[in-house]
């Protein structure tokens, strides 16, 4: 009977660990998804510093030569793109509609596919915004419900 009991108890208490390791789990790839997007944002800075300050205005094979593996915009070779956490499939940015960093940053996090990264050009490619999907199916937000957005502003 004592083993049983012990059995018992020792299911129990995986079960709860095992949901932890999800929640950790899925934690894990929102993590993932904002490295990705950093990953966009150094893409776009070093091509800015090839470009006299003038970020992509389109995510072109010449933007994607600025990613790992890339030749950095000499037209030989297109880089490595992200891998989305969620699907295991390496994906471009897409070309996002974000126009204006501040009203985007104090509007509700749209939605977005789990994983997904936007790249959006503003102001005449001076600058740029970047945001990335959750696994919620919304764009990245921290804990107040405002979109997190790299840019250089």
């Amino acid at each position: 009977m004592r083993s049983i009991v012990f059995l018992a108890a020792i299911i129990f208490l995986l079960s709860g660990c095992s949901a932890d390791l999800q929640k950790a789990q899925e934690r894990l790839k929102d993590s993932a998804v904002r490295s990705n997007m950093y990953t966009v944002q150094v893409a776009a800075e070093q091509y800015a510093l090839d470009h006299k300050g003038t970020y992509p205005n389109a995510i072109d094979d010449v933007f994607k030569s600025y990613f790992a593996g890339g030749d950095c915009g000499l037209g030989r070779a297109i880089g490595r793109a992200p891998t989305n956490p969620f699907t295991n499939k390496t994906e471009w940015p897409l070309q996002g509609s974000i126009t204006d960093i501040e009203t985007a940053r104090n509007a509700e996090p749209v939605e977005m596919k789990p994983g997904e990264i936007q790249y959006n050009a503003l102001k005449d490619a001076t600058s740029y915004a970047i945001i990335g999907g959750a696994r919620d199916g919304k764009a990245l937000h921290n804990d107040a419900g405002k979109i997190i957005i790299l840019t250089n502003k």
